[in-house]
């Protein structure tokens, strides 16, 4: 699965070909800048780097973040837009 966070610190997962941006599941708000899961919330961990794996022979930095109720998201293909680098976050 592949995924970012943005400039703002919102997490986007890839569904059907499009980075969709993700909202916070346990939230009253109905404004949907303020209910968006990301890194505001203290149960947002930063993504952790776990190694590259192979996907088709081509090498993908694999990344996990743990979000809400002790979940946590693997990504294989991840840009973290809050940190100035091309591809993907500090390893």
């Amino acid at each position: 699965m592949k995924g970012l966070i943005d400039k703002q610190g919102v997490l986007h997962i890839e569904r059907s070909g499009y980075m969709k941006k993700q909202s916070c599941p346990f939230t009253n708000v109905t404004d949907e800048n303020l209910c968006a899961c990301g890194d505001w919330c203290p149960l947002f961990s930063e993504p952790i780097y776990l190694g590259e794996d192979r996907i088709g022979g081509i090498p993908v930095p694999s990344f996990d973040i743990t979000i809400c109720q002790d979940r946590t998201i693997r990504f294989e293909g991840f840009y973290d837009g809050r940190v100035e680098q091309v591809n993907e976050v500090s390893k």
